[in-house]
């Protein structure tokens, strides 16, 4: 009897097989195939390049071997102690971790999902991902849950031991049809509080895990019910229940995951507002590199989640207007941003980015009615966001659209054709590396004018910049007399 998954490039997996054949010769009998490769097979999705391996005694030869037969370096895993990590072309890695000491049962009784607990001799993998199915071992009912698509701990003991099981749970709980255990459920509540001592960047991993993955919205879910988000984004649970004025359909809460899903959602239907140039352009650089292997994609959803994070603590009763307000919350949402996103670990260029979303998210709606918008007004919008200028564009559209209060529509619509015209500037701008650069520098500007070099040459400069973007066709007399004004205007 065997089990196999659809799917397979050989090319890409053959490593996979290569490494599983000189594991079992490294340690003949004493290595395992276990956990999370051996689940997505029996789901039955595309093999995965990811293998765990357990050594009954020292895993050094064995990831010594692996690493050789792929070409590939090895490095011990920090966080695990004993194991190493080897990291091959195509995508393939494998981890080789030593086994409980008291064995192979006590290794699995003692892992987080029930699904997860799956184990499999080598000698039994066969032409993975084809292997012997009578050969699994399978202690804890994982097989059943896997049919049944329930996420069920091995032990009462699971998340007590180790409490970033719960977002863990959270996050399988949304890459799928899955179904938490109810008193795995109930578990998950009892040992969130414990999160907050678990280091930063773990926690910071497991968020990002459930944002950046297939549906983030679930997984929010799963982490407020399960108790995670309080207890590691207690300041996005914060939202829930703070109402708004009339001009949003929801509270600060469910607008946010509103602007979360629109904004998901814009990463592929962008060419529904926009331009089709611009929006395959953009859908290109959502998959641009940021830092740390983080990209526009996830600083833009970072953005979405935290934009309105400091709506609690601004929210302000305008009597004269009977309305509710948040003055200064995307000042002060740019600060709290970046605390939370140094607890998770976030690359520093990462958090910049997200600021930079959350300080000018409520820009381009300023301009909504001051169009037709010149083309001072362009410059003055992509200089003040820049770094940011294309990708807050894209936030501001998915804040709009997840704004349906009162004349919703009518606002919609011209936002809509404000970033119509806006996406391609903002894009263009980028692609030139900003603002021009002035015809006359500071050398130039005090031999033209006889004036001594001083604070004035910052603001003659700026004013060549722009009076460049507004005319491209600027002479050098024009950038001087627009330079002098600028001093004169000081």
């Amino acid at each position: 009897m065997t089990a196999s998954a659809p799917g397979i490039e050989s090319a890409t997996y053959e490593a996979t097989r290569l490494a599983l054949a000189v594991a079992d010769e490294a340690s003949p009998g004493r290595v395992w195939l276990v956990g999370g490769a051996i689940r997505d097979v029996l789901i039955g999705g595309v093999a995965p390049l990811d293998l765990d391996l357990a050594v009954d005694g020292d895993p050094s030869p064995v990831a010594r071997a692996v690493a050789d037969a792929l070409g590939a370096p090895r490095f011990p895993l920090s966080d695990r102690f004993g194991g190493f990590r080897v990291t091959a072309a195509g995508g393939v890695q494998v981890d080789v971790m030593p086994l409980h000491p008291d064995g192979l049962e006590a290794d699995l009784l003692r892992r987080d999902l029930t699904v997860n607990a799956l184990a499999l001799p080598l000698g039994a993998a066969g032409a993975w991902p084809a292997f012997d199915a009578g050969a699994l071992i399978d202690l804890t009912g994982g097989r059943a849950d896997l049919a049944a698509r329930v996420l069920r701990v091995c032990s009462p003991s699971a998340l007590e031991e180790d409490p970033l099981r719960v977002l863990r749970i959270s996050r399988a709980e949304s890459g799928g049809h899955w179904t938490v255990d109810g008193e795995t459920a109930r578990l998950a509540q009892l040992a969130a509080p414990a999160l907050a001592s678990v280091a930063g960047e773990r926690i910071g991993a497991e968020v990002r895990g459930i944002l950046f993955g297939p549906a983030p919205l679930d997984g929010l879910a799963s982490m407020r019910r399960l108790g995670g988000l309080e207890a590691v984004l207690p300041e996005i649970a914060a939202l829930d229940g703070v109402g708004q004025g009339p001009y949003h359909h929801l509270d600060v809460g469910g607008h946010t995951r509103e602007v979360l899903e629109y904004a998901v959602a814009l990463e592929t239907d962008l060419a529904s507002f926009v331009d089709d140039a611009s929006a395959a352009w953009f859908t290109a650089h959502l998959d641009d590199e940021v830092a740390g292997g983080m990209t526009v994609r996830e600083c833009l959803r970072l953005g979405a989640l935290l934009h309105d994070v400091a709506k609690p603590q601004t929210r302000h009763w305008f009597a004269e207007r009977e309305m509710i307000g948040f003055p200064g919350h995307d000042k002060a949402g740019r600060v709290l941003a970046a605390k939370i996103l140094e607890r998770l670990r976030m690359p520093r260029r990462v958090i910049k980015v997200v600021q930079g979303l959350t300080l000018h998210h409520l820009r381009l709606g300023f301009l909504v009615h001051a169009q037709p918008l010149d083309r001072g007004a362009v410059y003055d919008y992509l200089r003040t966001c820049e770094p940011v200028e294309v990708e807050v564009t894209v936030l501001g559209l998915a804040d709009r659209l997840a704004t349906r209060g009162r004349r919703a529509e009518p606002a919609i619509e011209a936002h809509a054709a404000l970033t119509r015209l806006m996406l391609p500037e903002a894009i263009s701008w980028r692609e030139a590396g900003g603002a021009p650069e002035p015809l006359l520098d500071g050398t130039a500007l005090v031999d033209r004018t006889g004036r001594p070099p001083g604070a004035w040459l910052a603001g003659a400069l700026e004013a060549q910049r722009r009076a460049r973007y507004i005319d491209p066709d600027l002479t050098e007399d024009g950038a001087l007399a627009v330079a002098t004004s600028a001093d004169d205007a000081r």
